[in-house]
């Protein structure tokens, strides 16, 4: 089993990368002059203004915090992607609100630093995988450090996401796939199994793939720019995404729908010779009038 879980970064805080649901390039981040002034008009929520701070820049800020009143030192919470680019393309990444979206998630409770999906399985389960905050009621002396414990709600967990991909096959369909890239020396190649019997996904592969890990803190610019520049397209997911012709995979349909309507039965036997001739409307007997349709499949 494949288990995605959360660590902790040291961080002051965490300023937004910018990073919305289509992926646009990071935007320069306000800086703390900024940030403050526009967190006086709610001087009762927290700013999140650093993120990955050192240990020992997090150490200073405790050690001396009575000369920085009203500055705290926080835990946040890091998603881990263990096998990061072999199921990136299904899982997708969490990022801060998109500020496009704002309105939204704080209709929905959310607060403006909270991390959502963004893309893949994250986004789309997003509400079964968010939990409910917990609270604390506390105590503060005049310059608003707190003195006392007043009570507290637990938080509620989301929902645990079970998926039908086998992480062994999907790792096997991958080793299998760079192979026959190599082997036929292409770039890109993209790889389903289906469970014919239920639909179930079993594996899906996309090449190239990207590392879901650096959206987890905040991509830098200069890795998003690689990704997105780069021509092989690594951050788009070709198996659901591309449009290619539906090949040989089609013939079900046709071939099911004249089995329901008996044109054909099971010992039918249709010649392929790759190209159909059909007879014109008003000239049958004309075979030189006779219209060709390719098997392109």
């Amino acid at each position: 089993d494949t288990i995605i879980e959360n660590t902790v970064a040291d961080p002051v805080g965490t300023i937004p990368v910018g990073m919305n649901r289509v992926v646009t390039p990071p935007k320069r981040n306000p800086g703390l002059r900024e940030t403050v002034a526009k967190a006086q008009r709610d001087p009762y929520t927290p700013v999140l203004i650093k993120s990955n701070v050192s240990r020992e820049n997090a150490f200073y800020l405790e050690e001396n915090h009575l000369d920085f009143p009203g500055v705290q030192v926080g835990l946040d919470p890091v998603r881990e992607y263990v096998d990061g680019p072999l199921f990136a393309h299904i899982l997708g990444y969490v990022g801060h609100v998109p500020q496009e979206s704002l309105d939204d998630y704080l209709a929905l409770g959310y607060s403006p630093t909270d991390k959502v999906g963004l893309t893949g399985l994250e986004d789309t389960f997003e509400p079964d995988l968010h939990g409910q905050k917990g609270r604390r009621y506390i105590e503060v002396d005049v310059q608003g450090r707190e003195v006392a414990l007043l009570g507290a709600e637990a938080p509620t967990p989301g929902n645990n996401l079970i998926l039908t991909v086998d992480a062994v096959f999907q790792k096997t369909v991958e080793s299998i796939l760079q192979k026959a890239l190599k082997t036929n020396h292409k770039q890109q190649a993209v790889a389903i199994a289906i469970n014919p019997k239920n639909g179930e996904i079993l594996a899906m592969v996309t090449l190239p793939s990207y590392d879901n890990n650096l959206f987890a803190t905040g991509i830098s610019v200069d890795d998003y720019t690689n990704l997105a520049q780069d021509p092989l397209h690594p951050l788009v997911n070709h198996a659901i995404t591309g449009q290619y012709p539906p090949g040989s995979t089609f013939k079900l349909i046709p071939a099911s729908a004249a089995l329901q309507e008996h044109v054909i039965d099971t010992k039918t036997i249709i010649d392929a010779p790759g190209t159909i001739w059909v007879p014109n409307k008003y000239f049958p007997d004309d075979a030189t009038l006779a219209q060709p349709f390719y098997d392109w499949y």
